[in-house]
C-alpha cells in the first residue's frame, strides 16, 4: 500500500480510518514529533524546517506533555 499526503482527502480518510481501526495501520508512526499546545510555535518551526527536522507529522497534546517530551524522527518511536 501507499500513502501519500496533501490536503485532507475525503474520499482515502474513510479508508484509513477503517484501516487503522482494524489494527493493519499504525498512524504512531508518521507522528515524527509530539508538542504541548503551549509549544505550538515551537512544533511549527520543526514542521517548517521538515528537511532538516524530519517531521512528517507534528502532534500538538494536551497540557501534560512538555517541550522536552517532544520525539526526534530518528529515535524511531513515538511517546
Amino acid at each position: 500500500m501507499t500513502i501519500t499526503t496533501g490536503l485532507v482527502d475525503i474520499f482515502s480518510i474513510p479508508q484509513l480510518m477503517r484501516l487503522i481501526a482494524s489494527g493493519r495501520l499504525d498512524p504512531s508512526l508518521f507522528a515524527a514529533h509530539r508538542f504541548a499546545l503551549g509549544d505550538t510555535m515551537d512544533a511549527y518551526d520543526v514542521f517548517a524546517d521538515a528537511a532538516n527536522t524530519g517531521a512528517l507529522k507534528v502532534v500538538l497534546q494536551g497540557t501534560n506533555v512538555s517541550a522536552s517530551a517532544a520525539v526526534p524522527a530518528h529515535a524511531g518511536a513515538v511517546v
